[in-house]
């Protein structure tokens, strides 16, 4: 047990915000919505918005441009760009305006596991997590949108033990890399009930 040391109140650092008050430096973020209802239009916009330092969503992007990586892991590149271009039009963003936007397709160029099953139970993949780390710090990332995270590990994402684990070291690389990490999640089917964080797609663990 650790005495609480009482730190004086000014002292203590005031929460770093990226984007309003939805992405927080230094720390993961989830989105979580059923299929088909736009998640990735969403994750497109954010890109854009952080990218050109605008509101475009109504959402203060504090500080001027980020430097934003888009990593889709279920579009093809023809496809992210019809997305991209057309988000960008719509908003009247020019390609000088968001200069800082980096797009990986997982289907055109890089694939993503962080996490694998095993006889044992699962093993967290500590070298793709340390390159990702060392990619975004030497890019200088300021957040990282993985759209959508099944695709992202190779466990079962029922298994709050093994999600657990591979949310925690998402969490270590937005604290190494002084970033935001959003992973964006599925539901399961709805049946026409009222769409809640609890009904996010297997473990609870990534939610909570």
């Amino acid at each position: 047990a650790i005495p609480f040391a009482w730190p004086a109140a000014h002292s203590i650092p005031q929460r770093r915000w990226l984007y309003g008050r939805q992405l927080q430096r230094g720390n993961v973020g989830a989105i979580v919505a059923p299929g088909a209802t736009g998640k990735t239009a969403l994750t497109v916009g954010m890109a854009l918005a952080m990218a050109s330092g605008r509101p475009l969503l109504g959402h203060e992007v504090h500080g001027g441009p980020k430097r934003v990586w888009l990593w889709n892991l279920e579009d093809a590149r023809e496809e992210l760009n019809r997305s991209i271009i057309a988000a960008a039009m719509y908003h009247n963003v020019a390609p000088a305006d968001a200069s800082g936007l980096f797009v990986n397709s997982g289907l055109s160029d890089d694939s993503l596991c962080t996490a694998v099953a095993t006889r044992q139970g699962f093993t967290v993949l500590q070298p793709v997590y340390k390159a990702l780390a060392t990619e975004i710090m030497s890019r200088r990332i300021d957040c990282l949108i993985v759209d959508p995270f099944v695709s992202s590990h190779a466990v079962n994402e029922n298994d709050n033990g093994a999600i657990d684990a591979v949310a925690k070291e998402w969490a270590k690389v937005a604290a190494a890399a002084d970033c935001v990490i959003v992973l964006v999640h599925h539901t399961s089917k709805a049946a026409g009930a009222e769409v809640t964080v609890d009904r996010a797609r297997g473990a609870s663990a990534l939610t909570n």
